[in-house]
């Protein structure tokens, strides 16, 4: 599958390429662009069945490349640290909507529902279900979220984070009590914005509550409340890119 990446982020453009190289070898990058000026002159001559589109963009925005397109005979799939965006995408008929940093599993997952799509209205009804999703949770200011003892009402910005266990998720608060939901984490991550990242298959933190990153013993992550959280292998390069966006420094 022909493949363009466009971000006005060189950092942004080099993670994707690799996780792309690592895990979706049946996409073939074919253009790779920081200016959407070039882009759009590009498109027509490499003619790409796939394009990942940034929203946010100095001088031309995503959208308004698509608009000045000719012909828009590719799926797109657009990347942004930006969730408000959301409805308009689905407007253009995007595959997905990936809020960066980008999670590799959920970018698979795209991919592959890409694969075996059966119609394009099938597709689109997933899509809108959950870009809905995405743009309920970001205008609540509260979360409910049940338990045995009854309904929590909660700000995000209370939790430090998710702790999968068992058939139990654990709740983490600031203020260092538990509370534990029989929800999954996906189940959570919907619930709440996109300061929420998925480092391990079992922790889900709140990027406001990182303290420091650190590479002794495996790379762990120190929260502010004290707690030490695994990063897997698969999410480095994640957490690389959004350290180094956040900070301005690459991390080796």
């Amino acid at each position: 599958m022909r493949t363009v990446i466009i971000d006005d982020e060189r950092d942004a453009i080099y993670t994707l390429d690799l996780i792309i190289q690592e895990y979706l070898p049946e996409l073939q990058v074919v253009g790779k662009y920081t200016d959407p000026e070039k882009a759009l002159i590009s498109i027509p001559v490499l003619k790409p069945d796939l394009l990942f589109l940034d929203i946010n963009m100095p001088g031309m925005n995503g959208f308004e490349l698509l608009q000045n397109l000719e012909k828009n005979d590719f799926h797109i799939v657009f990347t942004t640290a930006y969730d408000e965006y959301a409805l308009k995408a689905f407007k253009f008929n995007a595959v997905d909507y990936l809020l960066k940093p980008i999670d590799i599993e959920e970018l698979i997952e795209t991919i592959n529902r890409l694969k075996a799509k059966n119609t394009k209205e099938n597709f689109q009804q997933i899509n809108y279900k959950k870009i809905l999703s995405q743009i309920n949770s970001t205008k609540h200011e509260k979360i409910s979220i049940p338990t045995a003892d009854g309904i929590y009402f909660l700000r995000p910005e209370e939790i430090v984070y998710f702790l999968a266990s068992g058939s139990y998720t654990k709740v983490i608060r600031k203020e260092g009590d538990i509370i534990f939901v029989s929800k999954t984490l996906k189940e959570l991550e919907n619930l709440v914005g996109s300061e929420f990242f998925r480092i391990h298959n079992s922790y889900t933190i709140n990027l406001k509550y990182v303290k420091m990153l650190s590479k002794l013993d495996g790379w762990s992550l120190m929260m502010d409340n004290g707690d030490k959280i695994p990063i897997a292998r698969r999410k480095r390069l994640d957490i690389s890119n959004l350290i180094s966006r956040i900070s301005n420094e690459t991390i080796e």
